[in-house]
């Protein structure tokens, strides 16, 4: 008799702990679809935000570095164009945003959580939930140079760096790839000629 009620009290016990488990399956995979459902497209506007903002800033960190080697600028009535010393500035550039992107692979997002919540009374309030984005980057640089004329025997000659990093975003709800371009003005000279008379 005693041991049917143990078997019993064994089998209750076993039973009790399935439903347990049962349950918090249930809870967990109901709080993974809440969360896809709600914080999705939620973090991807400020993730976004905060890595073009990066991006940006390592661009300027990196262009104040080639400007400080000594952009030309003036006028005079003849230009010597040293391509060697654009390409020496352009990968100069290029070595210095490499490696700030290095130390930028992970950016760390903190997002109201009136606005992971949504709706328009709660947005932008209440205490930042921190989410860690990491991020890849495609860089490509290129250097133009152009002649425009800007009046009567003048003429703008214009070297410049165009820049144009992809920031691949991997989110908690998916991947993102935005794109910023920039250019930087690496010479510029003003050639002013005689205004013909007559």
């Amino acid at each position: 008799m005693k041991t049917l009620f143990l078997k019993r009290a064994g089998r209750k016990r076993r039973l009790r702990v399935r439903a347990v488990l049962v349950i918090l399956a249930a809870v967990f995979i109901l709080g993974v679809i809440l969360y896809e459902r709600l914080f999705d497209g939620k973090i991807e506007g400020p993730a976004t935000n905060l890595a073009v903002t990066t991006v940006e800033r390592m661009i300027a960190e990196a262009a104040a570095q080639i400007r400080g080697d000594g952009a030309q600028g003036g006028v005079g009535d003849s230009v010597e164009i040293d391509s060697a010393e654009l390409n020496e500035k352009r990968e100069t550039f290029e070595a210095s945003l490499e490696e700030k992107m290095r130390e930028n692979g992970t950016v760390k997002v903190r997002i109201p959580l009136g606005t992971l919540i949504g709706g328009r009374f709660l947005s932008g309030k209440g205490p930042r939930v921190p989410t860690k984005v990491y991020c890849d980057y495609k860089t490509e640089c290129e250097v133009k140079s152009d002649l425009l004329s800007v009046g009567i025997n003048q003429t703008m000659y214009t070297a410049t760096l165009t820049v144009s990093v992809d920031c691949t975003l991997y989110l908690d709800t998916g991947v993102r790839t935005v794109t910023v371009k920039d250019e930087i003005i690496l010479e510029q000279m003003m050639f002013i000629g005689g205004v013909p008379l007559g």
